[in-house]
């Protein structure tokens, strides 16, 4: 599953899109106990600013968007980062690994 740095409930005005991320992490957690006995593996990426045309436009328009990548010690994300992550956790090196959140989060914790 893909969710966000979001789904952990702490980002302000912007509530539908916290609770339906946070209810990927919920959703990821019970899935992955109810099918761990099968040997099905259910994992979420909760990543922080991507960088996408969308998000290099707010950078240079919005203050609070420029601020909140500056949190994000590493800088933004590249979408590659995210791949990779997907791609461990489909990988026979990850198959103790299920009901997990991995933040490719930059250095921004929420």
């Amino acid at each position: 599953n893909v969710a966000s740095l979001a789904g952990f409930g702490t980002t302000t005005g912007r509530d539908a899109y916290t609770g339906a991320k946070g209810a990927v992490l919920a959703l990821t957690k019970s899935t992955a106990r109810e099918y761990a006995a099968d040997r099905v593996r259910v994992n979420a990426i909760a990543p922080a600013a991507v960088r996408t045309e969308r998000i290099e436009k707010l950078i240079a328009t919005v203050p609070a968007a420029r601020e909140t990548v500056k949190a994000q010690a590493l800088g933004l994300i590249e979408p590659s980062e995210i791949a990779y992550a997907a791609i461990f956790l489909a990988a026979d090196e990850s198959r103790s690994i299920t009901g997990q959140i991995i933040a490719v989060n930059g250095g921004l914790f929420e």
